[in-house]
């Protein structure tokens, strides 16, 4: 039986930026405010009214369109108070929390290191801060939120069988290890991380 679905919303930046973005907001030129989301929450309600629809998720966070600089504070406050808001109309709408695809299909490789970025252990130190910085605005807001992503940690399922799967991770640059364990340092308990292994199919 159907328990839920995950639903995109559109949202009107309005002003000189005279266009839209999506709940995915990764890449919005500025931070998503209440006001933006509340046609969004009126239909959320809408739905979960529905008894096969009640365990429905935002989808949200997704790898952004144009990479953000690690060291770019600015840009990653105004990621964190766009998720803030994000976990506001999710709760507010009666979700069960998030649905997060991290994949990069736009080729930014936003979590890897890059040409220009700091030394890896640095920015990996880095990178586990943004996580925090963000995911502390989201759990604030819905302490204990659902959130389901297809890859927390199966996307290269090789670091779960290497004999040393931190040296591993680190000669690939990938920092999205570090970035969850930011997310795992500010996390409540109530709150639950779901991994969705999309693998498994």
């Amino acid at each position: 039986a159907l328990d839920g679905v995950s639903l995109n919303a559109t949202v009107d930046l309005g002003g000189k930026y005279g266009k839209t973005t999506t709940s995915r907001i990764s890449d919005a030129p500025v931070a998503v405010t209440r006001e933006q989301m509340a046609p969004s929450v009126r239909l959320f309600r809408s739905v979960v009214r529905r008894k096969n629809l009640r365990e429905s998720f935002l989808n949200t966070f997704h790898a952004p369109a144009k990479r953000i600089p690690w060291t770019d504070d600015a840009a990653w406050q105004r990621l964190a108070d766009s998720m803030r808001t994000m976990a506001w109309a999710a709760k507010a709408g009666g979700l069960r929390g998030f649905l997060m695809d991290q994949e990069d299909y736009p080729g930014t490789k936003q979590f890897f290191a890059g040409e220009g970025d700091p030394a890896y252990d640095q920015l990996a130190a880095l990178a586990r801060r943004r996580g925090a910085q963000v995911f502390k605005a989201v759990f604030e807001e819905f302490p204990d939120i659902r959130i389901l992503s297809f890859w927390f940690l199966t996307m290269n399922a090789d670091y779960m069988t290497d004999g040393d799967p931190r040296s591993f991770v680190r000669a690939k640059g990938d920092l999205w290890p570090a970035f969850v364990n930011g997310i795992l340092d500010v996390m409540p308990p109530e709150a639950r991380l779901i991994e969705g292994d999309e693998w498994g199919y």
